[in-house]
């Protein structure tokens, strides 16, 4: 699935991509994405989303923005799991539930 800004007052979650399953992100760079949260919502996981599965090989995720009432992860909001090479360059990384 890939970004995910949906209508009305809601939360904007994954700017380049929303996953809830697996996903591997290989020699790429994901930048200036962004999760917007519309009125009163919350901007989560400016680049990804994450609640499944995630590999980082060789990938670089920078200068990716959320925006809202809150925001949370402007590279990768996460309640799943992260996997990264030590190649990969992540900015900006919030895993687990937000607070409140």
């Amino acid at each position: 699935m890939f970004g995910f800004n949906p209508p009305a007052a809601a939360d904007g979650m994954g700017g380049a991509v929303y996953n809830t399953g697996s996903l591997q992100v290989k020699s790429a760079t994901l930048s200036q994405n962004s999760a917007a949260g519309n009125n009163a919502g919350n901007g989560w996981g400016g680049a990804i989303y994450n609640t499944g599965y995630v590999v980082l090989n060789t990938a670089t995720l920078s200068s990716n923005f959320t925006s809202g009432l809150t925001n949370y992860g402007e590279a990768i909001y996460s309640t799943g799991a992260i996997q990264s090479d030590a190649s990969s360059t992540l900015l900006a990384i919030f895993i687990g539930t937000p607070p409140l």
